[in-house]
């Protein structure tokens, strides 16, 4: 990277300066992801200000999720986030994502679980836990459960992970016409942060999508948590007058 002069007498702090210009040379392409930004020592040099300054600015790259910092290795540009519509990553059976399939086992649901699919307490489901990548890289755990009430052949019908569950709906005539969806966040969890890469405690988007049939019975529950540093979410809103 080309280092530049930063103005001493500004209002805006040196190290806000040089974040803004590290931000803008990852933004821009000139520090590609993956790339591996000079050390801590090329920019004091080159921007000629303190270790505390530098450290400031890294520091406020990697809130903004642009960069990785490793204790040892140094700092290391981000993939830039993916953007998704909600809509497509939740319910519906769909998520927009390359998948690979973690396994499948009949559970009992939790009492919120089936209140929410309008089942008997008690009531069981298939559970398919997915994890969903981009350009290779975890980037969502996937949990869908497919209650055995409206599916009561899902182990014996023959269907494979991978048509699952949109093989079922259309095996028993279902078509989801439409779905609920609810955005949260969360902390990782060890397992959740083993499995997508990143640390116990990291900040997760959570997308949680309820799926009811042309009955508007409820046929489909799923929950998933991504990592917000590689993935971002869009509304689209459309009405009939201008907005």
């Amino acid at each position: 990277m080309k280092f530049a002069e930063l103005v001493r007498n500004s209002d805006t702090p040196l190290y806000r300066q040089l974040a803004n210009l590290l931000e803008r040379e990852i933004r821009s392409g000139t520090l590609p992801s993956g790339s591996k930004l000079p050390s801590e020592k090329s920019l004091m040099q080159g921007f000629g200000v303190s270790r505390h300054v530098v450290r400031l600015a890294l520091a406020e790259v990697a809130k903004a999720g642009l960069i990785d910092q490793q204790h040892g290795s140094g700092s290391f540009v981000n993939p830039q986030k993916v953007a998704r519509s909600v809509a497509a990553m939740t319910g519906f059976t769909e998520n927009g994502l390359q998948l690979t399939h973690l396994g499948k086992g009949v559970v009992q649901v939790s009492e919120e679980v089936a209140r929410r699919l309008r089942l008997p307490s008690g009531s069981s489901a298939l559970r398919l836990e997915r994890v969903g990548l981009i350009e290779h890289r975890p980037t969502a755990l996937i949990e869908i459960l497919l209650p055995l009430e409206v599916f009561p052949d899902l182990l014996e019908g023959g269907f494979s992970d991978e048509s699952l569950p949109r093989a079922a709906m259309q095996h028993h005539g279902i078509q989801a016409t439409r779905s609920e969806n609810f955005i949260d966040a969360t902390i990782a969890s060890e397992r959740e942060a083993e499995i997508l890469g990143t640390k116990a405690g990291a900040l997760l988007l959570v997308l949680e999508g309820i799926a009811y049939d042309q009955k508007d019975r409820p046929v489909e529950y799923s929950r998933s948590v991504h990592r917000n540093d590689r993935l971002k979410f869009y509304f689209e809103i459309f009405s009939g007058r201008p907005l």
